[in-house]
């Protein structure tokens, strides 16, 4: 396993970079991506395979509560590997987790209809993101976001309660 990057969502791009290159980290690439109102910066220490991904959201104006931290990144030579499989299934379990929390609130409040089954949902959300996030990255139409959204609400419309 090989350290790859660590992602960091920052507000004013060029203070931070500049401070980067204080501590000696150098600019590398980067991407502007219009469609999804983003910019990615990568920087590194000279002589270091490692790097530091800025993401720089276009709309957004701070970032509170450590929302600015976004993920590390690695390269994995063998999927079979335990430790990977461990962290993987940890992170599935929370992610599900989370999503049958949400999915169980909604019903409580009344905007899930009564016969959704929020542990059942939960497993068909999980998969809608993650196939929406890859397809999304194959076509490039529109944002994430929205593409995401109607995935979404195609799969949850037969359970929303509609307000009249």
């Amino acid at each position: 396993m090989k350290f790859l990057h660590s992602m960091l969502r920052v507000s004013d791009p060029d203070a931070t970079v500049a401070f980067f290159q204080l501590l000696g980290l150098e600019e590398r690439r980067r991407m502007e991506v219009p469609e999804g109102k983003f910019t990615l910066i990568f920087l590194g220490v000279p002589g270091d395979d490692a790097e530091v991904e800025l993401t720089h959201n276009w709309e957004e104006s701070g970032y509170e509560g450590g929302r600015n931290f976004g993920h590390l990144a690695y390269l994995v030579d063998d999927l079979r590997d335990p430790d990977l499989r461990h962290h993987l299934e940890t992170q599935a379990r929370r992610t599900r987790s989370a999503i049958t929390k949400l999915l169980a609130e909604a019903v409580a409040r009344g905007e899930l209809a009564k016969r959704a089954n929020p542990k059942r949902l939960a497993r068909t959300v999980e998969t809608i993101i993650g196939g929406s996030m890859l397809t999304w990255a194959t076509y490039r139409e529109g944002t994430a976001v929205r593409w995401m959204r109607q995935d979404l609400e195609l799969v949850l419309a037969p359970f929303l309660k509609r307000k009249a």
